[in-house]
């Protein structure tokens, strides 16, 4: 069947419509320029010199009035007009004027302006919380923020109230609820609430750590408390931080520990000493080192010259040439006795005596007995060994399975061993007793 007359009339005049439709379409954005994505729903676009906001469609949704128009950033968008900044939201909405001459994202709802040089604070509806009337101002942390008027600085809060007054010439960071202020060469410190807890008393004070702070007076350093009590007169070379409820202070270059108390649990006479781990430290006096618990007694009195790290929950310790062990506890579980010791793999130890090598378990008992110039590990419960240049076997026991009488001995299984003398070659099993040599099939060769 083919097209009618009055088909072809409405074909044709329906493709009038759509273009005509096409066409205001083109003329409707054509007087937008320099279009660009403002969010997925909003575009900036250029008239007249001037920046405004449409949509998918090319509708006006903010007409065009800006000098400059930012992408969202941080959930905002600056504008500006004739230098002055404002705040756009997602939907082109005002959030502030541009009556500033710098505007900050927002923080904590509150965004920091800048007006001739001075600083304030507004609110998300563009109700100033703060004139600008401070010479520096930073954004909101933790709902405080730092601001400064001369040469002063104090703290406000989120309403613009001054919880602190401009006095300070410095203050620093929050740590534990407390800041350390500086005022006419002295520290001391306030909490968030603006409360002076400890006047500035003091040449220098270190940040709160684990509720207490190291403070310093005529070259001396102690310790306060988070009540800004001191518990510890300044008396110290150096004080370093709590850890573990006790912190490290040295007196000439000697070094002890105090408590939280402020009580000296070990007094400084140590050359050097290490924090504690698992309930001792480790001391050294004299060049020879000690343990010490957590009263400040000593467990074991400075007799080793060396001491390794743990491993396996055991350390290597040295004392008078001869090498032994301790446990976590610092208790002495191998007395100092051999030459040499390797660190624990697998509750055995390497160990030379006279020369001679062996193993020892984790109570110091043998294993193999010290009486070759070589050991290796060859297998579960198996050792190769040399003695005068030639090579054997002994067991886990100790005993000799196989006599050093061999120039090599190759691992050909965990449970067969190859022994060769010059071209001749036995297969031994883990008990030394002669095997048949392995199969090998002839697709192998």
């Amino acid at each position: 069947m083919y097209p009618t007359r009055i088909a072809y009339r409405n074909l044709i005049t329906l493709l009038l419509v759509l273009s005509v439709q096409q066409l205001l379409a083109q003329v409707k954005q054509s007087n937008f320029k320099d279009k660009k994505y403002f969010t997925r729903e909003l575009m900036r676009a250029k008239r007249n010199n001037k920046w405004g906001l449409i949509d998918r469609k090319g509708n006006e949704v903010v007409a065009p009035k800006y000098d400059f128009i930012a992408g969202i950033t941080d959930g905002v968008a600056i504008v500006q007009v004739d230098k002055k900044t404002g705040l756009l939201n997602p939907k082109g909405e005002e959030l502030i004027a541009p009556n500033y001459d710098e505007v900050a994202n927002f923080k904590q709802g509150v965004a920091r302006v800048q007006l001739n040089e001075k600083y304030g604070f507004v609110g998300a509806k563009a109700v100033e919380i703060v004139p600008p009337k401070y010479d520096k101002a930073y954004d909101f942390n933790n709902s405080i923020a730092y601001v400064r008027l001369g040469f002063k600085w104090g703290l406000i809060d989120l309403k613009g109230t001054e919880i602190t007054v401009p006095t300070y010439d410095t203050i620093e960071a929050f740590s534990q609820d407390l800041a350390p202020v500086w005022l006419d060469n002295k520290w001391g410190f306030i909490n968030s609430k603006g409360k002076e807890v400890l006047k500035p008393t003091y040449d220098r004070v270190t940040k709160f750590t684990n509720g207490f702070a190291s403070v310093k007076l005529a070259g001396k350093w102690g310790f306060v408390n988070q009540k800004g009590k001191e518990i510890t007169k300044p008396a110290y070379d150096s004080a370093a931080v709590f850890n573990n409820k006790l912190a490290k202070v040295t007196i000439d270059k000697k070094y002890g520990f105090v408590n939280e108390k402020g009580k000296e649990i070990t007094k400084p006479e140590y050359d050097a000493i290490t924090d504690f781990s698992k309930g001792i430290m480790l001391g050294k006096l004299n060049g020879k080192y000690c343990f010490i618990n957590y009263k400040g007694k000593e467990i074991i009195a400075p007799k080793y010259t060396r001491v390794d790290n743990f491993g396996e929950g055991l350390a290597p310790v040295l004392a008078e040439g001869k090498w032994g062990f301790i446990n976590a506890k610092a208790k002495e579980v191998v007395a100092p006795t051999y030459a040499q010791v390797l660190g624990f793999k697998g509750g055995m130890s390497k160990v030379k005596l006279d020369g001679k090598w062996g193993y020892i378990n984790k109570t110091g008992g043998i294993i193999v007995p010290p009486l070759y110039d070589e050991l290796i590990p060859f297998g579960k419960g198996i050792f190769k060994m040399k003695l005068g240049g030639r090579w054997g076997l002994v067991n886990g026991s100790g005993k000799q399975v196989v006599e050093p009488l061999y120039e090599k001995i190759d691992k050909y299984s965990d449970k067969v061993f190859v022994l060769t003398n010059g071209r001749k070659v036995y297969y031994v099993n883990k008990k030394g007793k002669d095997t048949a040599p392995p199969k090998v099939n002839i697709t192998d060769q």
